[in-house]
């Protein structure tokens, strides 16, 4: 902790202090923005863009229900569509428009690594489930 914390926490007091612990804690667990990518989270939001699908790598429980929300913002053929692997047997296909969110509500049913990818396997992400 850097020398000048404890100051400036003595000058604001009791309920300072506990509004700065308040805001400090919320930064790190990603409130109001996108969680960190290796911290499971029930719904994630990718953007399809030119360089392919950001985040690249998310967590996520298994057996724990998720929405993956895929919104298109770039006109590459390739990217129109996402193909999401829930297990070696099982996978999900959907066209994406651009510009419109497409949810999918999937469940990974087993520990490991999977992924999602554009229709053509040259872009895509990797899907940490734990």
């Amino acid at each position: 902790m850097p020398a000048e914390v404890p100051r400036i926490l003595g000058r604001l007091g009791v309920p300072g202090a506990a509004l700065l612990g308040l805001v400090s804690s919320c930064a790190s667990a990603g409130v109001g923005g996108q969680a960190p990518a290796d911290r499971p989270q029930s719904r994630w939001e990718i953007a399809v863009t030119d360089r392919g699908f950001e985040p690249a790598h998310i967590a996520v429980n298994a057996q724990q229900p998720i929405v993956l929300v895929f919104t298109r913002v770039t006109p590459k053929a390739c990217l129109k569509e996402v193909v999401v692997y829930l297990d070696d047997s099982h996978t999900v296909r959907r066209e994406l428009p651009i510009g419109q969110p497409v949810e999918l509500r999937v469940t990974f049913s087993k520990s490991g690594d999977l992924g999602y990818s554009c229709g053509m396997s040259m872009y895509g992400g990797r899907v940490d489930v734990r």
